[in-house]
């Protein structure tokens, strides 16, 4: 019965994970807020024209928006890993809260918590220093994680 249990709580854990990866963004993004953003920036669209010789689609897009397709992917990797690091500590809960005397699974616990935390550090550290690249750069909204 209790490897049954556990297998129950290990489902339901893995699709709740599952859910909130694949359908949290959808909630973010109807919400207008500042969620997952598209890899290119709007601009880039709205400049297009296409030459009826080649066939082929003219876009003029230059350095700003380069930046910006730049801050829109740090940004959707930063949401991603908070996510990652979420479900890490739902993981590390259920082994703590699991183990007993076991004491091989507290001390997997542990270091996944101290993984998990020196990777949001390091996270947090490169967008730190991507941003201020871009602000010395003279991009405007280098800090927009921050809004």
């Amino acid at each position: 019965m209790n490897s049954l249990l556990r297998k129950i709580i290990l489902h339901s854990l893995a699709t709740t994970s599952i859910l909130l990866v694949f359908v949290l963004p959808i909630f973010l993004n109807a919400a207008d807020s500042k969620g997952f953003t598209e890899f290119v920036p709007d601009k880039c669209y709205e400049a297009a024209s296409l030459d009826e010789k080649t066939g082929q689609v003219k876009v003029s897009c230059g350095w700003e928006q380069l930046m910006e397709m730049g801050q829109n992917v740090i940004r959707n990797a930063i949401y991603l890993a908070a996510m990652a690091a979420v479900i890490s500590f739902v993981y590390v809960g259920y082994l703590l809260m699991t183990s007993g005397d076991n004491e091989g699974n507290r001390k997997k616990a542990k270091e996944i918590m101290g993984k998990v935390i020196a990777g949001i550090f390091y996270t947090m550290a490169a967008w730190l220093l991507v941003a201020t690249i871009l602000k010395f750069l003279g991009v405007k909204d280098a800090y927009s994680l921050l809004r």
